[in-house]
Parts: C-alpha cells; sequence; structure tokens
C-alpha cells in the first residue's frame, strides 16, 4: 500500500483519550459502493462512522478553509483594527485604502503633522457599532508631541459608510482629550 493511500483515522474512545483507531487503505473505500464491515475494528464500527461523519462536517462547515463567511461585524472590526494600526505605524498608503474617496484629502490635510510633530504610541479601539447605513467606531490614541515630550490622550469617533464594496470611513470628529491631535481646518476650528 503506498503512503498515499494510507490514512490515519483519529477517534476519542470511551475515556477520552486520543488514539489510532484504524488505518485502511483509502482506495479500497473508495472503490467499494458501500463500506464493507470487515474493514472496521471489532466493536468500533459506530464510533469510526461517527469520526468520518464529524471530520467530513468539519471540513464542510468551515475547519477546511472551504466554506469561510464572516459576519459583517466581524469584517467591520477586522477594517477597523487595519485601518487605525496603519495609522499607528503612519502607513497612510494603507489607511488611505479604507476611506472613501470624498473624504481622503480632508483625512491627509488633518494628518500632515503625524510622523513630523506627533508620533502616534498607540491606539485602542473602545468600541463598535453597526447602524442602518453604516457603522461607528470608537478609538483612544496616545500620541506624543515631538516638541514637548508628553504623552497626550484623544478618543475619537470615526463614522463608517456600508457601500456594496466594504466599509469606508467617511468622517472623523474627537469626543474627548487633547484636539491637537488633529491641526486646525482652513476656518480655525479642529475637527
Amino acid at each position: 500500500m503506498s503512503a498515499s493511500g494510507k490514512a490515519l483515522l483519529f477517534c476519542f474512545n470511551s475515556k477520552s483519550a486520543l488514539k489510532v483507531n484504524h488505518v485502511f487503505n483509502v482506495n479500497a473505500v473508495v472503490n467499494q459502493a458501500s463500506l464493507d464491515t470487515k474493514r472496521v475494528p471489532q466493536g468500533g464500527g459506530t464510533v469510526f462512522l461517527m469520526c468520518l461523519l464529524c471530520a467530513l462536517a468539519w471540513c464542510i462547515h468551515g475547519g477546511c478553509g472551504l466554506i469561510y463567511s464572516a459576519a459583517p461585524e466581524a469584517k467591520f472590526q477586522n477594517k477597523v483594527y487595519a485601518f487605525n494600526d496603519a495609522l499607528r505605524w503612519s502607513r497612510f498608503d494603507l489607511a488611505l485604502e479604507h476611506c472613501s474617496p470624498v473624504y481622503r484629502a480632508e483625512f491627509i490635510g488633518r494628518r500632515s503633522g503625524w510622523g513630523r510633530t506627533i508620533d502616534v504610541v498607540d491606539f485602542e479601539v473602545l468600541g463598535i457599532s453597526m447602524l442602518p447605513n453604516g457603522a461607528e467606531s470608537k478609538v483612544v490614541y496616545r500620541w506624543v508631541d515631538r516638541s514637548t515630550q508628553h504623552l497626550h490622550e484623544t478618543t475619537l469617533r470615526q463614522r463608517w459608510s456600508s457601500d456594496a464594496p466594504g466599509f469606508w470611513v467617511v468622517g472623523e470628529e474627537i469626543i474627548d482629550g487633547d484636539e491637537r491631535l488633529f491641526r486646525p481646518s482652513s476656518s480655525g476650528i479642529i475637527q
């Protein structure tokens, strides 16, 4: 029997210890119209079939990655972490991929000092909320002003739109903490 024709089937016995229950020839089983009980170890026929069915169900349900569909909340949470992690490391090229095209210019303008006068040292996602037409995330940024070397903290509310291809940042506002994280807009109001 070739190495590719062998398979090990692991099952739990009555004492819940993992053991090798049966080594069988895969080609012989596939070529038979039905499983022959002579090939199943004595007293283990039911256990063997249950383990085989469980392994098949595990693979089909996503254990092998054949069928996987994350919930919208999980996809959004991954997007929030990816966006804020890119900002934490000053990877604006990656962060821009999460911004709506309309918001991109404002996004870059508000962060013109990042990496030169401001260094983000940490972020923490406080929560996410799914809304009928999008979502919201609350994030705390901890950052250092290079001129003073003082640690500051700013909490943001990030607004996300849920268009057909996914979620996009459409706006941000400071809801608590030091407002100097963003530079003032042309009107003089810190956004």
